[in-house]
This record gives C-alpha cells, sequence and structure tokens, in this order.
C-alpha cells in the first residue's frame, strides 16, 4: 500500500476531529455568552443560570465514566459519529425553544436538553483526544495542538456568534445560537458518518477483537491507580478557571465594568484568542520542554494576568491582561491529554476520559458555586475563586511530576 494512500486517510481523520471540535467548543461556550438574555428569557436567577451548566455536566459526567471503562471497546470513528448526532439533537431543539415554550417557562425542558447535549459532546470529546492519541503516536503532541486549536477557534466564534444574532432587547433571540449551532452540527455529522467508513480499515480500529479482549478483562484498570486521581484532581481546579471565565466573565464584565453587550462579549472572544494562538505555537514549546513544566510555568502567568484584571476597571487594560490569560492557558488541556497518555498508554480513551471527568466535574461545581457566590457578594469574588483554583492545579501538577514521568 502506498504512503499517500496510507497518509490521505489519517488527513481526512484529521480534519474531521478538527471539524467536531469547533461545533462542540461553540457549543460549550454559547451557554455562557448569552446568559444574561436566556436569564430574561426564562426569568431566572444566577444561580439557576449556573445549573443548567450544573445539569450539562452530570450527562457528561455520565457519559465520562461510561467512556472510562468501556470506551475502549468501541471504535472511535463510530462513537465520536454518535456523539455528534446526540448533541446536535440537543441544541437544534434547544434553537426551537420559542416555538413550544412561551417566555418564562420551559426551564425544565431546558435541563433535559442540556443533559442529553452534555453526554453527546462527552462522547465527542473523549474519543476524538483517544483517537489521535491511537493514530497519530509519532506526531501526538502537533497533532493534538491543532485539533485543540480548532476548538480553541470555535470557543473565540463562539462570543461574536452570540453578539451578532442576538438582540439583548428580544430575550427569546438566545434560542439562534443554539439552532445555527445544531444545524451546523448536523452537518459535520454526515460528513463523519460516510467518511469514517471508507477511513476506517486503515486506522487502529481495522481490527478490534484484541482491544476489546484487554478491556473487557479489566474495564476499571485506570482507576486504581492513585495518578490518574491525582491527574482528575489537577484537571478540576484548572478547568474551573476555564469554564468559570467563559461562563461568568461576559456577565462580570457588563454587571461590574458597565460594558455594553457586544463589547462584554468581544473581551471573551479575546480571552479565547489568545488561547488559539497559544496553541498553534504550542508544538515548538513541547519541543523545549515537558508537558509538565509548561503546564506549571503558563498557569502562574495566566493566574497573575487574570488576577490583576480583576483589581482595575481600566478597560484597555483589562482587555490585555485577559488576552494575555487566555493566550497563556491555552494548551493546558493538551498538556493533560499528554500526561495521561503518557501515564495509561494503553488506554487512550480512559486517559482522554480523566480529562473530560475534569471538565465535568468542574462544570458540575464551580459555575453554580460561581453564581451563588455572586448572589451572596460580588462577581468579582467568583472570578477570584478560579484564579486561585487554577494556581491548586499548578501546584497539583508539580508534586505529581516530582514522582512520576508525566510526557
Amino acid at each position: 500500500m502506498s504512503q499517500s494512500r496510507v497518509s490521505r486517510p489519517f488527513l481526512i481523520l484529521a480534519l474531521l476531529c478538527c471539524c467536531s471540535y469547533v461545533v462542540y467548543a461553540l457549543y460549550f461556550n454559547v451557554i455562557g455568552s448569552s446568559a444574561t438574555v436566556m436569564m430574561d428569557y426564562f426569568k431566572i436567577s444566577e444561580s439557576q443560570q449556573g445549573f443548567i451548566v450544573t445539569m450539562q455536566s452530570i450527562g457528561a459526567l455520565a457519559a465520562t465514566v461510561f467512556l472510562a471503562m468501556w470506551g475502549e471497546r468501541y471504535n472511535k470513528i463510530t462513537a465520536i459519529v454518535f456523539g455528534l448526532i446526540l448533541f446536535a439533537s440537543g441544541s437544534v431543539l434547544i434553537g426551537l425553544s420559542p416555538f413550544y415554550a412561551d417566555a418564562g417557562s420551559g426551564y425544565f425542558v431546558m435541563l433535559f436538553l442540556v443533559l442529553a447535549a452534555g453526554i453527546g459532546f462527552t462522547f465527542v470529546d473523549i474519543m476524538v483526544n483517544g483517537s489521535v492519541a491511537d493514530n497519530f503516536k509519532k506526531n501526538q503532541g502537533t497533532v493534538l495542538s491543532v485539533v485543540h486549536g480548532s476548538h480553541g477557534l470555535g470557543s473565540m466564534l463562539a462570543p461574536l456568534l452570540v453578539t451578532a444574532i442576538v438582540r439583548p432587547e428580544l430575550a427569546s433571540s438566545f434560542s439562534r445560537p443554539f439552532l445555527f449551532i445544531g444545524v451546523a452540527t448536523v452537518v459535520v455529522f454526515v460528513i463523519f458518518a460516510l467518511a469514517g467508513k471508507k477511513i476506517t480499515p486503515f486506522t487502529a480500529y481495522a481490527d478490534m477483537t484484541e482491544i476489546k479482549k484487554r478491556v473487557r478483562q479489566n474495564p476499571a484498570e485506570i482507576f486504581k491507580a492513585k495518578e490518574s486521581w491525582i491527574l482528575l484532581a489537577a484537571g478540576t481546579f484548572y478547568f474551573a478557571f476555564q469554564i468559570g471565565t467563559s461562563n461568568w466573565l461576559p456577565t462580570y464584565c457588563r454587571q461590574t465594568l458597565q460594558m455594553e453587550y457586544s463589547e462584554s462579549g468581544n473581551l471573551l472572544t479575546m480571552f479565547f484568542a489568545g488561547a488559539l494562538v497559544m496553541r498553534f505555537i504550542n508544538p515548538l514549546l513541547l519541543r523545549r520542554a515537558k508537558p509538565k513544566t509548561l503546564f506549571c510555568l503558563t498557569a502562574i502567568g495566566s493566574c497573575i494576568c487574570m488576577g490583576a484584571a480583576l483589581f482595575t476597571t481600566n478597560i484597555p487594560a483589562v482587555t490585555v491582561l485577559v488576552t494575555i490569560s487566555g493566550f497563556l492557558q491555552g494548551a493546558q488541556s493538551i498538556f493533560l491529554v499528554m500526561m495521561g497518555c503518557a501515564l495509561f498508554p494503553s488506554r487512550t480513551a480512559s486517559a482522554a476520559a480523566i480529562v473530560s471527568l475534569a471538565i465535568g466535574v468542574s462544570s458540575l461545581v464551580f459555575p453554580f458555586v460561581m453564581g451563588l457566590v455572586a448572589e451572596a457578594a460580588s462577581l468579582t469574588w467568583s472570578l477570584a475563586l478560579i484564579v486561585i483554583s487554577f494556581l491548586v492545579s499548578a501546584l497539583i501538577i508539580y508534586l505529581l511530576g516530582r514522582k512520576r514521568e508525566l510526557g
């Protein structure tokens, strides 16, 4: 078989993973960008808005535990396709909610839909990471950086999409981004489903017999290692920072800094734009330092910048500091996946599931807690809480890295 025939399927797989991550990131970040309009439409408080993300995280956690134990026995391409159609369905139905739920109602239907969507995008998240680890072993860091760069692109575009098509004075317009993202995800699903069948024989999933046998013998293998729990703790504290920023930074800007609706969305875009740049230059950094070292150093710098942004009301200064903070933390998820795969090289889906489980736990706890803190004190204290959380994450990785080789 010629090299060109071998390389083309892998290029297609990488492109499909990138497209899946773009729509996943768009969906994941649109809730925070449209939070104030959603609260107006459903007539809910900050804590109830945070509970939407919490409910979504329950679905994500359920999917993560399932995939951590049994994900290795499935063709990851098929699993990605399943995840795409599930969260596409949830997004489309949320987008259509003004047609079946009047203003002030439909909140509990929304909770059910985000629960289903959480299951779907978790399948995409875990299996994309596992697929890259399985099929791009020699250049895993580079391909992961590109794929996660596409996630950064989607995260950056989400606030722009919201400010472009949502009208704050029309509360029902919160649904428009969900409908747009849902339709886009259906398109990605169709392409992935058709192309996936053709490229599977060239991938690591051409013969699943041995893989299924190993997983069937010991499905909970990864949970027996204490390093997996330590990595989970580090990831949970980091994603508290990323998810908390995504969900509450625009609201903080509008309520505390008195920024316009579009300006607050643009600031979140700058945060993710910085992250996107980091993800594309990350392969160069990985040539000079190990993931654990880069994780700790960039975490400290990012926390310093975000912390400083909370102590000033000068909008240009806040913009610069938030952008730099986003840049410095932009590759943390890549570092976590690489460290997990280094710890568990034969269980890539389970290793990726550790990172996804961290996302789920953070989403389950921190947006809701931040909403409570905002109601009791202020959003400034809510954001300060996640800055401290990020520092704790860096400390955990530093201590774990002293005992084990993390890539």
